[in-house]
């Protein structure tokens, strides 16, 4: 199905087969640690965090979508405290229609690690999360170029790696 990468990863940065040739984070455990010659502190991840949220909005409203449901949801309990108790454990469920402030929420708890899971909505629309930070969205409308991205936010087409699962 048609879609976009989401990634903090700059595009320019990457070889012929797609991979990541820059020194960045990956993880929320980075948090502490060096990369390209800076340490990644508490607040700009969480930046970085709300910024993924704002994409997922954003796309949502290009696609008409105002709410999506959780599938496939795989609980990390021992990782849910990392960065504090996001407030949202009782959300993450099977079949739960989320929206608001509990979408932001379960992006916030998908991306540092907390859950897997896989989002849907209307329109075919989908948000899926890989491994070190890389989102994938997408829906059956045609979206030609992806809405608007926060600085430092790049989004690429491409299908997720995730959908085959689905079927």
């Amino acid at each position: 199905m048609p879609g976009f990468r989401v990634t903090k990863y700059d595009p320019q940065l990457r070889d012929a087969s797609g991979a990541f040739l820059g020194d960045d984070w990956i993880s929320v455990s980075d948090i502490g640690k060096a990369y390209g010659g800076r340490t990644l502190t508490r607040s700009e991840y969480l930046l970085v965090e709300l910024k993924y949220v704002a994409a997922v909005v954003a796309f949502m409203e290009v696609v008409r979508v105002d709410e999506l449901t959780i599938s496939d949801l795989e609980r990390r309990d021992a990782l849910q405290a990392r960065l504090g108790d996001l407030g949202c454990a009782d959300v993450l469920e099977n079949g739960r229609i989320v929206r608001g402030t509990q979408l932001e929420c379960v992006v916030r708890a998908a991306l540092r690690e907390a859950a897997w899971f896989r989002l849907s909505g209307s329109n075919g629309a989908y948000v899926h999360f890989g491994f070190d930070y890389y989102m994938y969205v997408g829906s059956t409308l045609p979206v030609l170029h992806f809405p608007k991205l926060p600085t430092g936010l790049f989004a690429e087409r491409m299908a997720s790696p995730y959908w085959a699962d689905e079927e």
